[in-house]
């Protein structure tokens, strides 16, 4: 494989670098890992750092053009790559697990406590102590209790005035 660098950008933000690459007389679409090993060779980088965002290949010609990030630190490539992405390059990611993790717990729980508060609260303490849940599943999960009660509130207020019009 013949590599040819046609771009390279620096991204402090996000600590990592976007490459531009085009792979010249190849007889076919090169794979994800043998694109990595030779991108990787050629810049003296990590291959585990390395993530190839897209593959082009060039109609009618031997040519692919390939974009590649190059990270920093591999706690910000699992943050910032969308899980699908990794999973092309088998990178198992701390949210998917995690994810994992919660699904079948929530939905039993849910299918014994409904619609009781108490249920929902303890439910909650339960996936706490689990530690299976990140910063941004424990803010939806008291929005959603927020929104829940907020619409207990409402029934009750319902049937208050309710009753009252039938006394009257």
């Amino acid at each position: 494989m013949n590599l040819q660098i046609l771009k390279e950008k620096e991204v402090p933000l996000l600590s990592r670098k976007r490459v531009s690459l085009m792979i010249k007389e190849v007889a076919s679409t090169p794979s994800r890992k043998e694109i990595i090993n030779h991108v990787s060779k050629k810049l003296n980088v990590k291959a585990a750092n390395t993530v190839i965002r897209h593959i082009y290949p060039q109609y009618g010609m031997s040519d692919v053009k390939v974009i590649v990030h190059i990270y920093y630190d591999e706690k910000k490539m699992k943050l910032l790559e969308h899980a699908n992405l990794l999973k092309k390059h088998d990178l198992k990611t701390e949210k998917n697990e995690e994810l994992k993790a919660e699904v079948p717990t929530e939905k039993k729980e849910e299918k014994t406590d409904e619609n009781s508060s108490d249920g929902k609260k303890t439910q909650l303490k339960n996936l706490i102590q689990k530690k299976n849940l990140s910063k941004r599943n424990l803010v939806l999960i008291v929005i959603t209790m927020k929104i829940q009660i907020k619409t207990m509130f409402q029934i009750l207020r319902r049937n208050k005035n309710g009753e009252e019009q039938k006394k009257k």
